[in-house]
Parts: C-alpha cells; structure tokens; sequence
C-alpha cells in the first residue's frame, strides 16, 4: 500500500466542507488501501478508478463516519461496487492504518477504515439496538424480534475485528454478538440474510447461528443492497479448517468421525432447506431438463474462461504449476464430458443450498459438534446466480473439495516444517479417501432416512452427479485461486485434472 495522501481544508472540516472533499478523497486514497485488503476479491484485475456511487454522512460529537459505496472500474469486464465506510476523526494514541490525513487550519483529521474504528463498531451496535432505522440517507438498520436478550448484552461488552482471512468484514461483540460486514456488494437481498432468516424462524435447524438483525441501502433507483447482518455468536474452538489441519499433523491417527458428522451435519441443512413452502423463492422445485443443460453449458464456459485465464499467466509459473498449467490445457477439450453427471439429476429436486461449502464455513463448538455458517454464496458469482435454486449435491461436492485442500494444506506445512513428506504423503492421501467415504455414506443415509427428494435414486447417479458437480466446483478455485492466492493455484488445477 502507498503512503496515505494528504488534503487540504480551507476551514475548520464540517459535514459540508467533507461532502466537497469526497469524490477527490476516494479518486485518490482508495485505489491503495482497497487493493491490499484481503476482502478485495479483483485482485487479478487492472483497476482503473475509483469513483463514490452512494453515500451518506453521520455527523457525532467526535467524529464524522462516511456510510460509503464505491464503484470501482477496471481495465476490462463490468465495474464493481464494494461498501468501503470511512470514519474521520483526530489523530487517537494507537490508531489503524490510515488511508488518508486532511489538514484544516487549526487541527488534523486522519481518514481509516472504519471497520477498523472502535467509535464507528459502537456506533452500528446502537443502530441495531434501536430496531429500525432510516435516519442515515437510505441506509437502514432492522433487527429482528428475537434479538434483544443477546443485543443489550453486546452494549456492555467490548468489540473486535475477526483476523480470519474472508471477503467480508466481521465484527465480534463479546460473546454475544457477531456483525458482518459485507463488502463486495451486488443488487438485490444477500442469500445470507434470507436463508438465515428462514432457517431461524422457520425450521427446528439450530446447527448455525440465529439472524439477529440485517443492514441494508435502498438508493433512488428503489433496488435494496444488502451491507451486512448480525447474529448470535457461537463460543468455539476455531472453525472445521483449523481444526481438521491440527488433527492432520499426525494424520495417520486421524478419525473420521468428524467427515461422518458433518454429512449427517449437512443432510439435516439440506432437508430443513427442502421444508420451504409458500415462499417463491425458496420453495424446492423439480429439476428440468433445461436445468442440466444449463449446468453443462455453464461448465464448458468454465473451462474456457479458466484456459484463457491460465494461458495469460502460464509464462510467469514454474515448476509444478506450469506443468500443471500445461496439462490443463491440453486436457481442456475432455473436461466438459465430465459435466454429464448433472443430466442424472432430472426429476429430482432443486431447492436453495449454502453455495459456497467447505471446512472454513464450520465452527467446532465447544461441546464437541459443528455449526454451519456463512450461506451468502460463492462471492465472485452475482446474487442473483448465488439465490437460484440448485441441486444439494452442490454443497456436497464443495465440502468434498475442502477435504481435499486440507490434504494439500497439511502437505504444505508439513514442508515448511521440513518433515519427510514420503509417508506422510500417503497418509494425508489415506485420509482424504475415508473422510469422503464417511461424509458420502453420512450424508446419504441421512437424507434417505430424513425422505430427501433431492438425491437420484441410485448410488452409481450419486456418484457421477457429484463428479459433476466437483469439476464445477473445482474450475471455480482455480479461478479464486488466480485472483487472491496464486501460490495456491496447483491444488485445485490438480483436482480438476484428476476428474479429467
């Protein structure tokens, strides 16, 4: 990140004198900060500008907090809103980084993230203690009805930033409270919110946190984008991802026991999901032809962006992944036929899913079980692909994937540790087959038991369907991959190979 820049008041900053200096502010400062926050989700694109699209001011007794979305323009594809609020304050003791400095006459302002700001953090809790608001320009807080038990013991805790590495922003309230930011913003209600909302008031499910309240901003164009939600904190002792990793240290003793919960775990999800009635958009539907085929086609398109992607960066790898680059390449034209798997899911049912599963999206509780969190969706595909209905086995083939990246992962440290990997290697490939034969055997037999609609009848569909569904799932890591984690890139092009 470069050095924050500096502007220049002419007078004592107010609300009005801010309001001028905005559009200068975020042409200048933000195209930095924004590209090294690891929330930022373009970062294999060129940004060209960056440019307010919506804002408002909040004006209190020490600071000004800028309710802020911001267009951001890139030097190919569609532009992106992100929700960057700011706080504007003096100078504090022990500050966060600051993104800008502006020099009045007689004192100094220095601009940070608010996110970042314990001052801005009080300031959102008390907004969604108050229930409902619309004070703030079209940005609008509303709690829900069960939420004041756990909210009024928020007020009197202290507050945190989550250091987890995610694509949002997330704020913990003691061990009450957690609030989420969202950061990468598309039009329309965020599946998080609406599948929260069901989930707590309309299902016995209670393996995920309960929706407490949801913010939102309604422009002049009358479109609602959803800026962040809060919900019940649930005491943990680290999310599955952590957790599996620990037990993978010495992987020859790892259980299965935990992949066998977490099938039985995700079948109950899935089942509470397939309850939905009355609601258009969440009631299950039969699968249609039309719907594989758009599976299909969506997969070829896939594999074409994805060897357009790989080609442009295959002369800056080496080693294993540009071999694997190349073999991706060669093996590109086969890859499509291994999508029609999802032609054996027609008759079944497609309802609503979690849409981006894996081990990271878990907690372990304390008592020893798992809860599912996180159910916006995949955040690089638009809202409206991540609400559409799909077939379950979607979230299946994507917590297969994270088995398989904690096998990689396990791998990797072990390295960096400067372990043997020869028989560790076979044990962490050991592992990964009985931990998907226990989720698989899990997750079917429950959701048979629980009289699932959503599965083909035979064990043989299953399996192919998933195989569908995996390649889908491993074309878009990849992707994720070139974007946020290049070093990351052989894990996922190396599973998309195997299903070649």
């Amino acid at each position: 990140m470069t050095a924050a820049p500096t502007f220049q008041a002419e007078d004592e900053l107010n609300a009005e004198r801010l309001e001028a200096l905005l559009p200068d502010l975020v042409r200048r400062a933000l195209p930095g900060y924004v590209g090294s926050q690891r929330w930022f989700g373009d970062k294999a694109r060129i940004l060209t500008r960056i440019e307010p699209s919506a804002h408002a001011l909040v004006v209190r007794p020490d600071a000004i907090f800028v309710l802020l979305i911001v267009d951001v323009a890139f030097a190919e594809g569609a532009s992106v809103e992100y929700f960057v609020p700011l706080t504007v304050s003096r100078p504090g003791d022990v500050d966060p980084l600051p993104i800008a400095w502006i020099e009045a006459p007689c004192a100094h302002w220095v601009v940070q993230d608010a996110v970042q700001t314990r001052m801005f953090r009080d300031w959102l809790l008390e907004e969604l203690v108050r229930r409902e608001t619309a004070s703030s320009g079209g940005f609008r807080w509303t709690a829900t009805t069960a939420s004041n038990e756990l909210l009024l013991s928020a007020r009197d805790s202290g507050s945190r930033v989550s250091t987890a590495q995610q694509s949002n922003s997330s704020i913990v309230y003691g061990n009450s409270v957690i609030l989420k930011a969202f950061r990468r913003l598309s039009p329309g209600i965020n599946p998080e919110v609406e599948l929260g909302r069901f989930l707590t008031t309309s299902t016995g499910f209670r393996n995920t946190p309960r929706l407490l309240g949801e913010w939102t901003y309604v422009g002049g164009d009358g479109v609602l984008r959803s800026l962040g939600l809060a919900q019940s904190f649930i005491p943990s002792v680290g999310d599955g991802w952590g957790y599996t990793l620990d037990a993978l240290r010495s992987p020859a003793n790892a259980s299965d026991a935990e992949a066998r919960r977490l099938g039985e775990l995700t079948a109950q999800m899935h089942l509470a999901l397939e309850s939905a009635r009355g609601d258009p958009d969440l009631t299950p539907e039969p699968i249609q032809p039309e719907d594989a085929t758009a599976w299909v086609a969506g997969v070829a398109r896939a594999v074409t962006t994805t060897a357009r992607a790989l080609e442009v960066t295959s002369n800056h790898r080496i080693g294993e992944t540009r071999d694997l680059i190349d073999a991706f390449l060669n093996l590109a034209p086969r890859l499509t036929a291994q999508a029609s798997g999802f032609e054996l899911l027609v008759g079944a049912t497609k309802t609503r899913v979690h849409g981006d599963y894996h081990l990271g999206q878990t907690l372990r509780t304390t008592d020893g079980d798992f809860v599912i969190l996180d159910f916006e969706g995949e955040p690089q595909r638009p809202i409206h692909e991540r609400r559409a209905k799909t077939s379950p086995l979607k979230d299946v083939a994507g917590m297969l994937r994270s088995f398989g990246y904690a096998r990689g992962a396990a791998e990797r440290q072990a390295h960096e540790r400067g372990e043997p990997l020869d028989s560790l290697r076979s044990a962490l490939v050991a592992w990964e087959r009985s931990a998907r034969r226990a989720f698989i055997e899990s997750y079917v037999a429950e959701s048979r038991r629980g009289g699932a609609r959503y599965l083909p009848t035979s064990d043989d569909d299953i399996r192919q369907a998933l195989a569908a569904w995996e390649l889908d799932k491993a074309l878009y890591e990849v992707n994720y991959e070139l974007n946020n984690r290049p070093d990351w890139l052989a894990l996922p092009l190396a599973a998309t190979l195997k299903l070649a």
